[in-house]
């Protein structure tokens, strides 16, 4: 009998997209499909969403929580203000609710961070024969609202034991309340589900998460491989695959040194960057080691937006290194793919990453990924084998990193681990596989969880 799962998510590509977990929710509900599960998705009922039925390139059912006054009067699924707490909260309910209404009967309910968390402890609440999986995308946003808020949805100060963490404020905490209530939980990557686990990255949930640690689990996000396949791709200035990569590595990069004004020069190691310009993508370690890398023999291409003192630094930078860095102060998905299939070597400094989808996406270019042992990055990126890694934060490691690859750079060392990056599976089908599992281990610990986790967290 095939694994039934209903996704409860705030957004999903393609029908409303703000950020990563959009994608993530598209992409890993088509790729369950494809291995045989019965997926489902609940979304709020945003204004332009009324008559959808399925998702878009799939038979995969969307359901919709209407209300006008929280969903159907806005595109936007985030206010950023003090209501949302309570509009997700509506939703999450209605979601448990609704469910016989829709002909739908999961055996796994997947909530996606802090917006769907509160649907574990109303399944618990009401002792309903679903499992839940709780996905931890970000662990900064968490969803804090007044216990009163959430009085209506049917949950009583007992249910909310998040108010024995914060007895005088009186707030609820809707991420860490599904951290206590959910079966399982996961992280975006495995060394971001250990990073949760210290006070460093725990954002205060580090406690609660130790106690729960058999319960946590982490699961590499993937890629969508049609979308990056230097092989079809038509934004890049010449596709290329494994056979001829040598000539269409080439090629791209001496059309992407010509347009952005680099001295055309195939020796020199291509490098680029493109992400947010904020100290969490580590500008300032880029900053602070920018002119030991210029006395390096290499180029440098960056792209992004961000905190407006990193635009300004590094646009005096490029203006004083001309023909060999190049800066673009800019969101440019096409340009983005160019760089991509130009560059030797991608710089990916972060401070941290949970996910960290970047160099799954340069190796399918033939792009060596160099990394700060963090997150997603450092469960896709393995020393030598397939790009570079540094590990402690700071300046002069990313450095000797570098001078590492330069050493490695045009060497049959190199051609070997462009051969091993281009072939690594980061396929969502694989990320499917190991969700499966967890599924399956997540209606086995719902059968006792309710005794064991009320146990241990008494025991706290």
């Amino acid at each position: 009998m095939a694994l039934k799962v209903l996704f409860a998510a705030s957004e999903c590509a393609p029908l409303v997209e703000v950020g990563g977990l959009a994608y993530a929710v598209g992409s890993l509900s088509k790729a369950l499909r494809g291995l045989g599960v019965e997926v489902g998705i609940v979304l709020p009922a945003y204004k332009g969403l009324s008559g959808i039925k399925t998702l878009p390139g799939s038979d995969i059912p969307v359901f919709l929580v209407e209300n006008e006054d929280y969903f159907g009067s806005s595109e936007k699924p985030y206010w950023g203000t003090d209501i949302d707490p309570q509009r997700f909260g509506y939703f999450s309910r209605q979601v448990v609710h609704n469910l016989p209404h829709w002909g739908f009967k999961p055996d796994v309910i997947h909530l996606h961070d802090w917006h769907t968390a509160l649907v574990s402890s109303i399944v618990r609440k009401l002792n309903l024969p679903y499992a839940t999986v709780l996905t931890i995308h970000n662990l900064t946003m968490q969803g804090v609202t007044a216990s009163e808020v959430l009085f209506p949805l049917g949950l009583t100060e007992a249910d909310l034991r998040t108010l024995e963490w914060d007895s005088q404020e009186r707030s609820v905490d809707q991420l860490l309340q599904g951290i206590i209530d959910a079966d399982l939980i996961s992280a975006v990557s495995p060394t971001y589900a250990k990073e949760v686990l210290s006070p460093e990255f725990g954002e205060g949930f580090h406690e609660i998460l130790r106690i729960r640690k058999a319960y946590l689990f982490g699961v590499l996000n993937g890629i969508n491989c049609e979308v990056y396949d230097p092989s079809q791709d038509k934004e890049i200035y010449q596709n290329f695959d494994l056979n001829n990569f040598g000539e269409g590595k080439a090629a791209n990069k001496k059309k992407l040194q010509e347009e952005l004004g680099l001295a055309v020069d195939q020796k020199k190691m291509l490098i680029g960057f493109v992400g947010c310009l904020t100290d969490q993508k580590g500008l300032s370690l880029i900053i602070e080691g920018f002119g030991r890398m210029m006395d390096l023999p290499i180029q440098f291409v960056l792209l992004g937006v961000g905190d407006s003192r990193y635009e300004r630094q590094v646009r005096d930078l490029a203006r004083s290194h001309s023909g060999k860095f190049s800066v673009q102060i800019a969101d440019d998905p096409s340009l983005t793919k160019r760089i991509c299939a130009a560059s030797d070597l991608f710089l990916i400094p972060s401070r941290f990453e949970p996910s960290g989808l970047t160099p799954m996406i340069v190796m399918r270019y033939g792009v060596l990924p160099l990394v700060h042992a963090t997150g997603g990055l450092n469960d896709a990126v393995v020393d030598g084998e397939n790009g570079f890694v540094f590990g402690k934060y700071e300046a002069s490691q990313m450095l000797a990193c570098l001078r590492r690859a330069l050493k490695a750079f045009s060497t049959p060392k190199w051609r070997q681990m462009v051969t091993v990056a281009m072939q690594k599976d980061f396929s969502w089908e694989r990320s499917a596989e190991e969700y499966t599992s967890l599924y399956r281990q997540a209606l086995e610990f719902a059968k006792c969880n309710n005794s064991v986790r009320c146990k241990t967290y008494a025991k706290r």
